[in-house]
């Protein structure tokens, strides 16, 4: 039994570095991206995006016309929930000193997973979104939409090369990236990824360019699995989903939403077939740019015990720390590394994992 002074000691310790960087955010987190040469400036008035293509127009375009997007080196960053806890502000507190360590690798694409504002709605927090830009330097960006991006302006200040187009694909080097819009309605959205099949099988096109990639990586908003705050799959389609992903070999899936980083053993199946198989998909959530991240598994009220109780058998790691993915494609394995900053000038690596990739082939 624990006493309640030791108790309030440790919920002390774990609520004060959120509480500290939430009046951070409202008081001292603005100044970073308020000069004058920031908002003046045109240059860093609109995203500068990597390229996309509906799935249907990247898979029926030859591969030729992709060569421009493959010459590059296999290499990007990963953020997600990059919005300000508080409404009017725009970027959270966590912004500043996670661009500047994104400079200390080799990598000149940044995949973002979503929720850039935490009002999708407001003209104010996306101009000082748009401003924040100016921290990444020449980085071009891949993003998809999340749950609070939504009201119009994500698509209207160009953050999406490829308007209500629920399911986008593009390349760096010999990774293959999927992005499925999650805030799509779910017909939608199963449609889309059903026309990368026909008749039950993969398209003879899309085989080819699968073929062809090293590394296939599916990047959505809202994961599938997550112990986070608000727990695993929320619209309900791991069931018609997971099924797709595992006939299009895909290594690595990797969402924000929650607050927290949370890596899952590769696995295959959903419900009672769920197991960890090294055959499988590696599950990965990434919120680690928001300003308020979650201390702990398991405290969605939303989750039944069962499904609790199987998370916790999948789960490799958990951690509350802020931070970004390091992506790079190195021998014949997608290599995964999670690195923290606390201030500006300081970053530590938390984690890291080699994906082996079996399928160069499309074979296991």
């Amino acid at each position: 039994m624990i006493p309640p002074k030791m108790l309030r000691y440790f919920l002390l310790l774990a609520v004060f570095p959120s509480i500290w960087a939430l009046v951070h955010t409202h008081y001292f987190a603005p100044v970073y991206w308020h000069s004058e040469s920031a908002t003046s400036s045109n240059k860093y008035l609109s995203p500068q995006l990597w390229p996309s293509w509906s799935s249907t127009e990247f898979i029926e375009s030859s591969v030729e016309d992709t060569t421009s997007i493959t010459q590059i080196k296999s290499k990007v960053i990963v953020i997600g929930d990059t919005r300000a806890s508080a409404s009017g502000l725009g970027p959270s507190a966590r912004w500043p000193s996670l661009t500047h360590a994104f400079k200390k690798h080799d990598a000149s694409i940044l995949v973002h997973l979503g929720d850039w504002v935490q009002d999708g709605s407001s003209p104010r927090e996306w101009q000082q979104s748009l401003a924040s830009l100016s921290l990444l330097d020449q980085m071009k960006l891949i993003t998809v939409r999340g749950n609070h991006d939504r009201g119009g302006l994500f698509e209207k200040l160009g953050f999406n090369d490829v308007p209500n187009t629920a399911l986008r694909m593009t390349m760096v080097g010999s990774i293959l990236f999927f992005l499925l819009d999650s805030e799509v309605q779910t017909k939608v959205a199963q449609s889309s990824v059903d026309q990368l099949f026909e008749q039950g099988k993969i398209k003879p096109k899309l085989r080819s360019l699968l073929s062809k990639s090293k590394a296939r990586v599916w990047i959505q908003h809202r994961p599938v699995w997550s112990s986070g705050n608000h727990g695993s799959d929320e619209r309900n389609w791991r069931h018609w989903l997971v099924p797709k992903l595992e006939a299009l070999k895909i290594d690595l899936m990797l969402s924000g939403h929650d607050h927290d980083y949370e890596r899952f053993c590769p696995s295959m199946g959903i419900d009672e077939q769920r197991r960890c198989d090294s055959r499988g998909i590696t599950y990965i959530v990434s919120g680690g740019g928001a300003t308020v991240t979650v201390p702990l598994p398991n405290l969605s009220w939303k989750q039944s015990a069962k499904l609790k109780r199987d998370n916790d058998r999948q789960r490799l790691v958990f951690s509350d720390q802020a931070h970004y993915l390091y992506l790079e494609v190195k021998n014949k394995s997608l290599n995964v590394e999670a690195w923290t900053s606390r201030f500006v000038g300081q970053r530590q690596r938390f984690d890291q994992v080699k994906i082996p990739l079996k399928m160069n082939h499309f074979t296991r």
